[in-house]
């Protein structure tokens, strides 16, 4: 007998204890379990700026509610330290190349709020610029606006913002244009924000990925990046609000008070996304934000819940129950949100 024979490195194999199997439907499906550990888990929490703009928020993966005009590369990069979210970077091949958002219905003469974030990329150059431009598609030109607040200039971000901007007279419709200013300047963009001021009634945008519940609201003018962080998780700025949830995801806020001039941001919690069945040929390839340590612990619960009460998996059930009432404790506590405060502690003397 030949006892020289390998697997070859691209071979894939699975090995479960019977029953267990990883693709059925049935109570012993690792798939399943992993599916109902998800379900059960806390939702996801993240802060999203309410916007007219799709794709605003760059919740998308892809940049596709961003048609680029002009000879540029357009690309969406992933959040990464120290920054974090999703960025919209513009490569310029020649002068004045831009992307542009979907359009955008407007009352004309009203007022409106205008935010967007943006910085040079860190694979761009010093000198690199870019530009903000507000445009009016219903007469073909820009609307204008304050000078001072449409330059990129820097590696950190900087906020433009606008806490008042009219729409031209006869202005139905506008875009919001990102254009990155010469050849070879390398921009990135995100939260490209733009809404009426003195509404107080907001419909959220569905997704693929379902809202489940939505949390608290803030309000704020400051324009600093670096300190803005403050306003958005600080009560004082929190905004009294109603909401009402109108289909599955779909959700409209109804304010209490003006936030004409400020930037509106609102706490969201999505479940995490399922498991889908694995593809012969190329394994399983589903990811998920919950950490590792507490899905697995939620999983094998999940999965040997079924047999507890059969003496051969009856000690790992138990060992499995433990494990998942801790992870899940641990997995609640960090989503919370924690405040410090510098106190005073007075210890007696012994």
């Amino acid at each position: 007998p030949d006892f020289s024979g390998a697997l070859a490195s691209s071979d894939t194999y699975e090995v479960l204890y019977h029953p267990f199997d990883f693709d059925g439907n049935g109570p012993y499906s690792v798939r399943r379990a992993a599916n109902l550990a998800l379900a059960s888990l806390m939702w996801e929490r993240r802060l999203v700026p309410y916007t007219l703009v799709p794709d605003g928020d760059m919740l998308a993966a892809l940049f596709g509610d961003w048609p680029e005009v002009g000879s540029g590369a357009i690309t969406k990069v992933a959040g990464t330290f120290p920054l974090g979210g999703r960025w919209l970077r513009m490569t310029g091949v020649v002068a004045n190349d831009y992307i542009k958002s979907a359009t955008i219905a407007v009352e004309p003469l009203m007022d409106y709020y205008l935010e967007v974030t943006g910085r040079i990329a860190s694979t761009g150059a010093a000198a690199d610029t870019g530009t903000l431009v507000l445009y009016d598609e219903t007469n073909g030109a820009s609307i204008t606006l304050d000078t001072s607040k449409v330059t990129i200039n820097q590696f950190e971000p900087q906020m433009l913002m606008h806490a008042s901007v009219q729409m031209p007279s006869g202005c139905k419709q506008v875009t919001i244009r990102l254009e990155a200013d010469n050849a070879g300047d390398i921009i990135e963009w995100t939260d490209v924000i733009f809404r009426k001021n003195e509404s107080r009634e907001f419909t959220l945008a569905d997704r693929p990925q379902k809202v489940g519940r939505i949390g608290r609201v803030f309000a704020t003018g400051l324009d600093a990046w670096s300190t803005r962080g403050l306003h958005l998780t600080d009560d004082g700025y929190q905004v009294d609000a109603e909401m009402e949830q109108l289909d599955a995801g779909l959700w409209q806020l109804r304010l209490r008070q003006s936030v004409a001039g400020m930037s509106v941001w609102y706490e969201e919690y999505v479940t995490p996304a399922p498991y889908s069945a694995e593809v012969v040929g190329t394994g399983a390839t589903d990811t998920s934000t919950i950490p590792i340590e507490a899905l697995a612990a939620v999983t094998a619960y999940e999965l040997l819940r079924p047999l507890q009460t059969d003496k051969r998996w009856r000690d790992w059930f138990q060992k499995a129950a433990t494990d998942a009432a801790y992870w899940r404790s641990e997995y609640q506590r960090h989503l919370r949100r924690v405040r410090t405060k510098q106190q005073v502690i007075v210890f007696p003397r012994v």
